[in-house]
């Protein structure tokens, strides 16, 4: 890389990991997603956050146990929302839902969580 990396390159690593994780190079992606997560983090760009959590997390899923995207997804959202980004905000909390549903969570709990 001749002039370095961006935020706005933790995006490009987070789609690069998730493509490369869905035709089964699963240890692959998630290491690019992991780079894209700390991109985010030595950055702290809440830009790009809320978009890299969503994509991201879906990645780490299939390589760590499925209730660490719970959080990750609140912290997308979270991030997003203070950031103005309403697009990544409301898919974090759709995925949010979604896992808490197949985590088994107490469906009167889930109905609870998706209605705050």
């Amino acid at each position: 890389l001749v002039y370095g990396l961006t935020p706005m390159s933790a995006i490009g690593f987070a789609y690069f990991g998730s493509m490369i994780a869905s035709i089964g190079h699963v240890n692959e992606g998630y290491r690019y997603v992991k780079l894209a997560k700390d991109l985010v983090h030595r950055f702290s760009s809440k830009e790009v956050a809320g978009e890299v959590i969503a994509i991201a997390t879906q990645t780490i899923g299939y390589v760590e146990p499925m209730q660490t995207t719970l959080e990750f997804h609140m912290q997308g959202h979270k991030t997003a929302l203070e950031a103005g980004d309403i697009r990544s905000a409301s898919l974090n909390f759709n995925l949010y839902c979604n896992y808490l549903f197949w985590c088994g969570g107490n469906m009167v709990n889930v109905k609870t969580k998706c209605e705050e």
